[in-house]
């Protein structure tokens, strides 16, 4: 478990706006936190990306890494923005 107390200022504090990148369909994603299903991530990365769809999905096997396709560069830098610096799940 983690320091509630950190945790809190973390979530509080505001997050970092998400370097410019080249464009891409495919995002790499660290630093998952247990638990969730691949479905709820599927679900989380769709809603942030204005409801378009991942059309890809593959997360390593202690789910802490993730790599995600979505439709169109559009979607993905939209997810990205929405994502960056996020902590998902909340503990």
């Amino acid at each position: 478990g983690g320091n509630k107390f950190a945790a809190a200022v973390a979530e509080m504090a505001p997050r970092e706006k998400a370097p410019e990148a080249v464009p891409e369909k495919c995002l790499k994603i660290e630093g998952l936190k247990r638990p969730f299903t691949d479905k709820q991530v599927r679900e989380h990365l769709e809603e942030a990306c204005g409801g378009g769809a991942v059309s890809w999905l593959w997360l390593n096997r202690v789910k802490s890494v993730c790599f995600a396709e979505f439709s169109s560069k559009d979607e993905a830098a939209s997810a990205r923005r929405e994502i960056y610096g996020l902590q998902w799940p909340k503990p």
